[in-house]
């Protein structure tokens, strides 16, 4: 089911700036949890009014298709916002838990009134057994959003209920052809699951006023 709005918005501020902003661009493009999750720079078309983003990994690459996730102007809003001030090459991660880390940690060194002793300059563990990756995983990516719905007191909810939030948006405002082609479905039977839950809030409503 899609993700309550209320829910979402009020998840946002518990979220370090790259979950937040790869769950804005999921809400904003229905994308995948694990294409946001692999996005590049130079995967990115930004020559144009309209971005255009070309995942090299998605779940219909092994049938030959060519993935293509437009982004508007909401989705470059907030990708624009995240990478003022950043420099990245074009094969780096956009969004990475290791560079998260570090923005945190010079976050707490910034914010320090007393002077950093020197055992204190690097907070990094020398003998940790499991260090942050350059890349976030999709199930990382989840118990980030998890984590963040437990401090917010709201209902958990995962990054693909993000997906279903969108296809209903555009099925409302656009049509239930207007799903397909976004979400990347290969198969009509998959736009098909969105056709239900129309039919079923159809229904309701005519049992709400004539039932």
């Amino acid at each position: 089911m899609p993700v309550e709005l209320a829910h979402f918005e009020a998840v946002l501020p518990f979220l370090h700036p790259h979950l937040r902003t790869m769950a804005l661009i999921q809400r904003w493009t229905g994308m995948r949890p694990g294409e946001a999750c692999a996005m590049t720079l130079g995967q990115i078309d930004r020559s144009g009014e309209l971005w255009v983003y070309y995942p090299k990994v998605h779940q219909t690459a092994h049938h030959g298709r060519t993935r293509v996730v437009p982004l508007g102007p909401k989705a470059q809003g907030a990708l624009s916002a995240f990478l003022d001030g950043r420099s990245l090459d074009d094969s780096q991660p956009i969004f990475s838990p290791a560079a998260a880390r570090e923005e945190r940690y010079a976050r707490m060194r910034a914010a320090r009134k007393s002077k950093v002793t020197p055992s204190q300059k690097s907070r990094r563990k020398s003998n940790a057994r499991r260090l942050p990756g350059e890349r976030y995983h999709p199930h990382a990516y989840a118990d980030g959003i998890e984590t963040a719905c437990k401090k917010a007191g709201v209902p958990h909810w995962h990054p693909h209920q993000l997906r279903h939030m969108r296809a209903a948006e555009l099925r409302q405002q656009f049509g239930l052809e207007s799903v397909r082609a976004p979400l990347g479905h290969s198969f009509a039977s998959m736009t098909d699951h969105y056709s239900k839950s129309a039919e079923t809030e159809l229904a309701s409503r005519v049992a709400a006023l004539a039932g």
